[in-house]
């Protein structure tokens, strides 16, 4: 038995160790790995040994006991590594998922489409809601593994096996959290407030019905949301760009904010899109039909001889589209190929003057994209691929391209001028970390630009317009963009390459 001076001196060298141990709060972050780390407040991040990380989801927020450094191996962790231990689940933030359901056995389960949450979970017999091993679905946790280390999870839809067409694009939409279709119910209420709505006899908005607006764009669209009108003035032109005005019907509904920021934009896939708007609203109240009139808001904008962008205005207005036409009749109009467009040959005969000055000023001044040839994935009644067409970009196109850019620039001063939010769409240029290497690469096939700074607009815009130069043997352009910056949504203006 141990007398009385060993039992002190063990509870001391116990005290010891609890004194070193600290306790704290901390978010799971999870790896590709077994293990896992614990993000601390102050921005540490603690290692969590898989049979910890066992009782943890991604994301979840935690109470932990972080222990002192190991002074010898330990499956608890690398020598000299401290050490979270999980003690208390505070709140776990892993809602829906998607993934893939398997079978193991006669258990059944659900790989997470996550790449931070490397383990299955189990799908009890009761809440498999009629899936089967191969189906895609999305689910929601049911239990959760804190207490023994053993989730499960319960099946909310199934969206299909691979055989399902158009599953891909379910499958992406539903991992995104976006609804595929918009509810009945919320689609017809914003009908029935929009059909109340008298948006043209609002006072203040500008008529504008006199000017013999245009619109460009697929033959079989049916929501038109823009129109373009371009007159001659003695110094240029003044260019109109007109945009459907969805907000004059919507605007003041009751929580229609809610339900449009859920999708924010209309998205695309191969052979489908999600509408930002029903159809109802986007089609028969706000597009810019043509010999419609309808509401819109216009950036009316000085365009200068040499193409550069001077004075604008933003207007709340109603328009009248004097045509619908399509990218191909107007391409064959710009490259002088057909007259078909006669009878709108004055007011596209202007705008097509208007563009060929802002791309030539964009040219000379500024950055344009590469030219890249463009391709269409057909798709047939199974809707996969049946095959891929190949088109390059048409001169119709490059005109409404660079309408809206002009637009759009005039649309971020004005938010920049007025200290908003945006959002604007911004491009840093050059990653700060991959600077080293553009140096390298530059000094290798381009020595002539290896003093330019790029961390500048200048020195940017310098580098990948010489880059860009056909003169050049290599397509240099297209090498270093992997070095670049992603565009991204930001609520600061600042620069884009475009």
């Amino acid at each position: 038995m141990l007398n009385n001076d060993a039992l002190a001196q063990l509870q001391g060298l116990k005290d010891k160790i609890e004194a070193t141990k600290e306790h704290t709060q901390a978010i799971i972050k999870g790896t590709q790995n077994r293990y896992g780390f614990a993000v601390i407040g102050d921005g540490r991040e603690v290692f969590v040994p898989p049979d910890e990380m066992l009782k943890v989801l991604p994301g979840d927020e935690v109470d932990i006991c972080i222990r002192p450094a190991n002074t010898g191996k330990s499956k608890k962790g690398k020598e000299g590594q401290t050490v979270a231990e999980i003690e208390r689940l505070i709140k776990s933030s892993l809602d829906k998922f998607v993934g893939k359901v398997v079978a193991k056995g006669k258990a059944m389960f659900v790989v997470p489409d996550m790449p931070t949450l490397n383990r299955w979970l189990f799908i009890p017999p009761h809440a498999r809601n009629g899936a089967k091993p191969g189906d895609y679905v999305q689910c929601a946790v049911l239990r959760h593994p804190i207490k023994d280390g053993k989730p499960s999870a319960k099946v909310l839809h199934r969206l299909g096996d691979e055989k399902t067409p158009s599953i891909e694009n379910l499958y992406c939409a539903t991992r995104a959290g976006l609804n595929w279709e918009w509810p009945e119910k919320a689609a017809a209420k914003m009908v029935e407030h929009a059909e109340q709505q008298a948006p043209l006899s609002e006072a203040g908005r500008i008529d504008l019905t006199h000017l013999s607006f245009v619109s460009v764009d697929a033959a079989r669209t049916q929501d038109i949301d823009d129109a373009l009108y371009a007159e001659v003035t003695n110094d240029g032109w003044t260019l109109y760009v007109a945009v459907a005005d969805p907000t004059a019907f919507l605007g003041n509904m009751s929580g229609v904010l809610n339900e449009i920021t859920q999708r924010g934009t209309s998205v695309y896939f191969h052979g489908d899109m999600i509408p930002m708007l029903p159809e109802a609203i986007s089609r028969d109240f706000a597009a810019l039909a043509e010999d419609q009139v309808r509401p819109a808001v216009v950036c009316k904008i000085e365009v200068g001889e040499d193409g550069a962008v001077g004075p604008y205005e933003f207007m709340i207005a109603q328009v009248k589209s004097r045509a619908k036409l399509s990218y191909p009749a107007v391409d064959r109009y710009v490259t002088g190929h057909n007259d078909e467009l006669i009878a709108f040959a004055n007011p596209l005969e202007a705008l097509v003057q208007a563009y060929r000055a802002l791309r030539r000023h964009r040219e000379e001044f500024e950055l344009v994209m590469e030219e890249r040839r463009e391709y269409r994935w057909l798709l047939g009644e199974d809707r996969q691929i049946e095959s891929i067409e190949g088109h390059d970009k048409m001169a119709s196109q490059h005109l409404v391209e660079e309408c809206m850019i002009a637009a759009n620039r005039c649309a971020a001063n004005f938010l920049a001028m007025a200290d908003a939010s945006g959002p604007f769409v911004v491009h840093g240029g050059f990653r700060k970390d991959r600077l080293e290497e553009a140096k390298e690469f530059l000094q290798k096939h381009r020595p002539d630009l290896v003093d330019e700074p790029l961390e500048t607009l200048a020195g940017y815009r310098k580098v990948l317009a010489e880059l860009a130069s056909p003169a050049n043997e290599l397509p240099l352009r297209g090498m270093i963009n992997r070095l670049l910056t992603r565009a991204e949504l930001s609520t600061s203006p600042s620069e884009h390459m475009g």
